[in-house]
């Protein structure tokens, strides 16, 4: 299901996060743990994929969500809002899923309301285009060894 968004939280480390009274703008001690997530207002869930959350504690079967904005799309996991101050309507990305999508930090806050489009994601564009590097490097290697064995196991065969 396609949801739209127009406010955005923006999602930092207590050493980068420009000082100041904005409140969208959280500030966190570890901003890994945020670096492949989307926070989002729990009810938002039923919303997107139209059931109910369930004990996902398989990675595998985490819900992933596409963002999209001006032609340009990410995906991240779903995090529900606990301590980040995310209201309903409203999504939390850091500064780096921000500049992926191609806004501005600055025109963010001048702004504060931008449309973003919010669909299921796909595993397969989720772990091609992660965040983090060994998860992405590990599972690019892990696809190439994939027709690397079928061509091997055929010479083997043949010869």
């Amino acid at each position: 299901m396609v949801t739209k968004i127009n406010s955005i939280k923006a999602i930092g480390s207590k050493e980068d996060c420009p000082q100041g009274s904005d409140e969208n703008v959280y500030r966190t001690y570890d901003i890994r743990q945020y670096n492949d997530k989307i926070v989002m207002f729990h009810s938002a869930y039923e919303k997107i994929f139209d059931h109910l959350r369930k004990n996902e504690t398989k990675p595998w079967k985490r819900a992933k969500v596409k963002i999209l904005y001006n032609g340009k799309e990410i995906v991240r996991l779903f995090k529900g809002s606990s301590s980040e101050g995310i209201k309903k309507g409203q999504i939390g990305l850091t500064y780096e899923s921000l500049t992926m999508l191609g806004i501005d930090y600055k025109t963010f806050l001048k702004t504060k309301h931008i449309d973003i489009t919010i669909e299921t994601g796909s595993n397969l564009k989720f772990l091609w285009n992660h965040p983090d590097i060994y998860v992405r490097v590990s599972y690019k290697i892990g696809l190439m060894g994939i027709p690397l064995t079928i061509l091997c196991t055929a010479i083997s065969i043949l010869f």
